[in-house]
């Protein structure tokens, strides 16, 4: 289940050179080729075709890479972050304050639970579970090293809402434990 990027030399050279921090946003789309109509990489486009045009960014992107070592490995970093640790939205304005801090919220708690299965030694981690990190992170890696925008984090939900169940019902049988020790 791990996506293959038909146009992630686009995406590279996108993320990194056109991109600020490496998350794409509505900034980044705006100087798309299909969106910005009158821009220069739209002219260049429709000048050489698509086949050509993605190749041009698949050797501009290694060349900008090279140049700029540790930008390249900062925008990686950000993307990482905005899949597991602080969730990034495409448009912040479409968002109220509390609708963003919920997903937000959400990411970290999905981080968290996975990193405290993964320590948890007294239980044994159900194949269900393990097939559900694995999913959820292998589906994200193209994603975190090519371009990452929050359309590429919905897909994940539904692992994600089983890696974030069984880390609280692990969490609860471990409360109950404890009272129940005390208690008796």
């Amino acid at each position: 289940m791990v996506p293959i990027k038909s146009n992630a030399s686009f995406e590279l050279w996108q993320s990194s050179v056109v991109d600020d921090d490496g998350v794409v946003t509505v900034d980044t789309f705006l100087l798309h080729p299909f969106v910005n109509a009158d821009g220069v990489q739209r002219r260049r486009y429709l000048e050489v075709g698509e086949p050509k045009y993605l190749e041009e960014k698949n050797q501009q992107w290694p060349h900008w890479a090279a140049k700029h070592p540790g930008e390249t490995l900062n925008r990686i970093a950000s993307r990482f972050l905005a899949a597991f640790v602080w969730y990034h939205p495409l448009s912040f304005s479409e968002y109220g304050t509390s609708r963003l801090f919920g997903k937000q919220l959400w990411t970290i708690a999905g981080t968290l639970s996975i990193l405290l299965i993964l320590l948890d030694r007294r239980r044994k981690i159900p194949p269900e579970v393990t097939v559900a990190i694995s999913a959820w992170v292998l589906f994200l890696i193209p994603y975190i090293a090519a371009s990452f925008y929050d359309r590429y984090f919905w897909p994940t939900l539904p692992m994600q809402f089983i890696v974030i169940a069984y880390a609280a019902n692990c969490l609860l049988d471990r409360f109950a434990a404890e009272v129940t020790r005390h208690r008796g």
